[in-house]
């Protein structure tokens, strides 16, 4: 494509030419997939195919159905199958898999979760520095405020709020 039209435009307006080259073709569509990267996952694309059209696609992670999902496989990893595959380094890499099923904007969906352990070090890391950082902006914060000196103690309490409010949230 020339990257002039907008992935979400152009996946719907493919979908609309699925049916006639499944057709053509002479395609089962119990056999056929439209697959897609994350611009397919769109309530308008996902009513197009619904009943229709069988979809892959990548659920945003920003999707409140996405986190809900991550966070419950997550929080019950036994439940989840282990599958080890070999990257394209040759190194093995340890996935967790499970399947459940959804609602996203009225229509149901069938999820798959997928964990890999490959990033754990390299995201353990960088949570590590955002901890580091954010505790010395803490340090500077009671070095800033720990000189002043206030007239009452609700005064003292109004501003650890509007601290915490203003810096932590």
């Amino acid at each position: 494509l020339s990257g002039n039209k907008d992935d979400k435009t152009y996946n719907n307006e493919n979908l609309d030419d699925v049916n006639s080259v499944i057709e053509r073709f002479d395609i089962s569509k119990e056999d056929f997939y439209y697959i897609a990267d994350s611009a397919l996952f769109t309530k308008e694309n996902l009513e197009k195919a619904k009943d229709k059209i069988k979809l892959i696609t990548r659920m945003p992670d920003n999707t409140l159905v996405a986190k809900e999902l991550m966070e419950a496989a997550l929080s019950d990893r036994a439940s989840m199958k282990e599958v080890v595959l070999e990257n394209a380094q040759g190194k093995k890499v340890k996935y967790f898999l499970v399947e459940k099923t959804c609602v996203y904007k009225d229509i149901n969906l069938k999820c798959s979760i997928c964990y890999s352990t490959s990033l754990e070090e390299t995201k353990r890391k960088t949570i590590e520095k955002k901890v580091i950082k954010e505790a010395e902006n803490i340090e500077k914060l009671i070095k800033k405020y720990s000189k002043r000196t206030f007239a009452c103690e609700n005064d003292a309490a109004k501003e650890i709020e509007l601290i915490t409010k203003n810096n932590l949230a």
